[in-house]
């Protein structure tokens, strides 16, 4: 038993290493693309402009919202979004840092943090929350990026 046991820490750390030895940092160009995209859609998020957030969201994204369900894929994403207009969800604010990016292959990991402040009819008082978020972009062959996966947690 204790050999399979000692087998398992080795096939673990060789993953990890292949892992390691395969993402690589971003390239400034890929950063800054991105940096771009981030300020277009922290603008589009404040002004309620759901349209131009799900172009930069690929069909099958997932995102996993802090204390809801899983949403999958574009159309349940466009369904969220419908529901936030109905509820009069207005953002008064939202920033986000980037803690850090890196890629493996077509795809670039990145996690960092957010604030926000917003209101609904229900709650017409702006709340803040604050979070932190890690999502998974999409390179796609044309050089643009999109959201395939977000999962988001708040603070108390």
């Amino acid at each position: 038993m204790k050999k399979s046991f000692n087998s398992l820490y080795v096939i673990i750390f060789l993953s990890l290493l292949f892992s390691f030895s395969v993402a690589q940092n971003l390239s400034a160009e890929k950063n800054e693309k991105l940096e771009d995209i981030g300020i277009l859609l922290e603008k589009a998020i404040l002004e309620g402009d759901y349209d131009t957030i799900l172009e930069y969201h690929t069909d099958d994204v997932i995102i996993v919202p802090g204390f809801n369900p899983a949403i999958k894929g574009i159309d349940e994403l466009k369904d969220a979004y419908n529901q936030n207009k109905r509820r009069g969800l207005k953002y008064h604010s939202f920033t986000g840092k980037v803690e850090r990016r890196w890629t493996c292959g077509d795809e670039i990991f990145e996690y960092g943090t957010f604030g926000m402040a917003l209101s609904s009819k229900e709650s017409s008082k702006p709340k803040a929350y604050y979070g932190s978020y890690f999502q998974i972009w999409q390179e796609l062959e044309d050089g643009s990026f999109k959201i395939k996966y977000n999962i988001w947690n708040l603070y108390f």
